[in-house]
């Protein structure tokens, strides 16, 4: 899981005025995490398995006019994943 938190003040916010995205390049193109969420500061991402090491995220806060604000990772996350690890004990043939 990744944990995102974020701090977006204005008295005139949509009801859910959030949106969260993630790309590979600081330019796009955006892929959704999460749309139309409230304005609550925190939300938990459940990373999918085909998700890259390194992406940058995005936040969108909308106004009831209509109004964007956006704000982006400067630099892109680096997911620290463990990778697997086996060991094979023995091996033979299986029965007919």
């Amino acid at each position: 899981h990744f944990l995102m938190r974020w701090l977006v003040d204005d008295r005139n916010l949509d009801p859910r005025p959030i949106g969260l995205f993630y790309s590979v390049y600081p330019n796009g193109p955006w892929s959704t995490i999460a749309t139309g969420l409230e304005n609550t500061g925190v939300y938990t991402w459940r990373l999918q398995r085909h998700m890259p090491n390194r992406f940058y995220v995005r936040l969108e806060a909308r106004d009831m006019a209509g109004n964007l604000a956006t704000h982006q990772s400067p630099t892109p996350i680096a997911l620290d994943r463990p990778q697997p690890t086996g060991r094979l004990y023995s091996v033979r043939p299986a029965g007919e």
